[in-house]
């Protein structure tokens, strides 16, 4: 995967997926933490975005997607377990092509790490930490046609 530490910094590679069925958008995060995520994860080397994200979605949650579009670019600065992290973050509009993900919270374990899964709608959204920041709009806002692109800087 692509993301590597020098001294108290830490860079990452991800790439993640919006896919909405019902109204809602699934989202995860790690059950030790409070903020919320697109689902997807880090690339690997020589593998392009849409790649990653096809594997990702095999591996955590056993489907198939298809990779619509870029939709946004997310540069991201911020603090965890006392690194400081530069992130890069492509978000792409995704579909469910084959398979099936359960409409309730369900947990997924991989590489002994347990993944809380959830669909919300953009209400429900509101309620709970989601990052990056610029998720929390309306539907429409998330899959309109240009791409979008956000610098977080905690």
């Amino acid at each position: 995967m692509i993301n590597f530490k020098r001294d108290n910094n830490k860079f990452n590679y991800r790439i993640s997926g919006i896919l909405i069925q019902n109204g809602k958008l699934l989202l995860h995060k790690m059950t030790t933490n409070q903020c919320w995520m697109l689902p997807g994860g880090r690339a690997e080397f020589q593998e392009d975005s849409k790649e990653t994200l096809v594997r990702e979605f095999e591996e955590e949650l056993n489907c198939k997607i298809e990779v619509k579009k870029l939709k946004f670019v997310i540069e991201n600065f911020f603090v965890y377990n006392e690194l400081d992290y530069h992130e890069i973050e492509f978000i792409h509009a995704i579909e469910l092509k084959e398979g099936t993900i359960p409409s309730e919270h369900f947990i997924v374990k991989e590489n002994g790490v347990d993944f809380e899964f959830q669909w919300f709608s953009i209400e429900e959204m509101k309620a709970v930490k989601v990052k990056p920041d610029c998720l929390v709009q309306s539907f429409d806002g998330l899959i309109k046609p240009d791409i979008q692109h956000h610098i977080f800087k905690e």
